[in-house]
């Protein structure tokens, strides 16, 4: 009879240990899948931004969804990035300087017809860019 109780005993005391060792396990697993999830979740975002580009064309106006670069990670990578966006930057100040250049020749024909003087500050720097342009050649 003692011994029936004493087993008894033991099996309640051990089945709540290890229900208890069970649910942390089970807790631990799912912390675990939803930290993985959430990586997922996490990840998936990052390289999707995605930017809408409206193109017109003779039916109408289209939305084109253009992917953007991932940012580099190593050194050469970041290395070769930054050196992209700066040519592309480049490019662009240089179509900016040449629309500028092209508006200030059709002004200087206006100012022709209309008989008006040009400004001093205006002959100076025409007279800097022909030195450069004649320095780069």
């Amino acid at each position: 009879m003692k011994k029936i109780i004493l087993a008894g005993l033991l099996l309640a005391v051990g089945s709540v240990a290890m229900a208890n060792s069970a649910q942390d396990v089970l807790k631990k697993a799912r912390d675990d899948y939803y930290k993985q999830q959430e990586a997922e979740r996490k990840a998936a975002k990052a390289p999707k931004k995605v930017e809408r580009v409206k193109t017109e064309t003779a039916e109408g106006v289209e939305e084109v969804e253009a992917e953007e670069e991932v940012k580099p990670r190593t050194p050469m990578e970041k290395l070769e990035y930054n050196a992209n966006k700066a040519a592309i930057k480049v490019d662009y100040y240089e179509r900016v300087v040449r629309s500028v250049a092209r508006e200030e020749k059709e002004l200087d024909g206006y100012n022709e017809v209309l008989g008006k003087k040009k400004s001093k500050k205006v002959k100076e720097q025409k007279a800097k860019t022909e030195k450069t342009k004649k320095a780069k050649k």
